[in-house]
């Protein structure tokens, strides 16, 4: 029998820990937690977008996995923090390291622990970024976690351009459930819902292995996403309402269609709760009360 004391308790470091227990932070380890890769970094450009920085995302695909998304953001912040360490490599290193855990800098943003871009980094093969900020450019790269090389140098391109630029090839080793195979498919899915949720931001995607590419670019938001799903209307104007209150943004859009059944589709901070949640169940209440207003008798929000 083994014995079980004190030398059998072990501490695995943050990127042992994804590498071997990547499904705690990417969800899975197959090719649904590579497509959350792709989720993590697409949604960190896009906080950057939201912000006012940037209106172009572009995302790539090449042989052999390799993913690279770009955008034309701030930059991620590099140089030396006030412990000594680098900036670029505690962004993407570090666990719980970021500039979203208040309001301060980002605000309505999709990811908020400090965790997204780090599970990428640290569970690829091959890992490399590129930050363009003030005329400077620094560069981070990794090999199966382990930095490689790091650098900061003056930038060719213009002193106005900045953004960053991510590329990375999940590894086999770790999303070992499946044969690593990236769905383009899935990509423009994503991309595409988040257009709308993103009005005025363009989302490039190609696929070099294939040779295809799309533009993903919503003028009008999520009154384009329920015009290019939902059945007939029933009505000629549908219900739009935009709010903010303690520094919380909302937009409903809601229309009566010839459809039977009810469709509904609820994104907070730029992600779907696929189950709703406590956004549908007061939108529900709120219709429900005030039709029983009207109606002067009782009601149901499933009618």
């Amino acid at each position: 029998m083994i014995e079980y004391n004190a030398q059998s308790i072990e501490t695995l470091s943050f990127r042992d820990a994804i590498r071997t227990r990547v499904a705690m932070y990417m969800g899975s380890a197959d090719n649904m937690g590579v497509l959350q890769c792709i989720r993590e970094l697409i949604t960190n450009s896009i906080d950057e977008a939201t912000m006012g920085f940037g209106k172009k995302i572009t995302v790539e695909l090449f042989p052999n996995n390799l993913v690279r998304i770009s955008d034309e953001g701030r930059g991620c912040p590099f140089g030396k923090r006030g412990d000594g360490t680098e900036a670029l490599e505690a962004i993407y290193t570090m666990a719980h390291s970021g500039a979203k855990f208040n309001d301060k800098v980002f605000q309505n943003v999709a990811g908020q622990n400090g965790i997204g871009a780090k599970g990428v980094a640290l569970s690829s093969d091959y890992f490399q970024v590129w930050s363009y900020r003030s005329g400077q450019c620094a560069t981070l790269k990794l090999e199966k976690g382990i930095k490689v090389f790091y650098e900061e140098k003056g930038c060719q391109l213009h002193e106005s351009v900045s953004g960053t630029i991510v590329e990375f090839i999940p590894s086999q080793e770790v999303y070992n459930l499946e044969p690593i195979k990236i769905n383009f498919e899935e990509v423009k899915k994503m991309c595409r819902d988040w257009s709308y949720l993103s009005k005025g931001i363009s989302f490039i995607l190609t696929d070099h292995t294939t040779g295809e590419s799309v533009t993903y670019l919503s003028k009008n938001g999520m009154l384009d996403f329920m015009r290019e799903n939902a059945d007939k209307a029933l009505h000629k104007t549908p219900l739009h309402i935009t709010l903010t209150e303690n520094g919380i943004e909302a937009e409903i859009v809601m229309e009566w269609t010839n459809s039977r059944t009810e469709t509904w589709h609820v994104f907070t901070n730029g992600l779907e709760n696929s189950e709703g949640g406590t956004s549908l169940t007061g939108i529900k209440t709120a219709l429900t009360n005030f039709f029983k207003k009207k109606l002067k008798g009782d009601g149901s929000p499933d009618v």
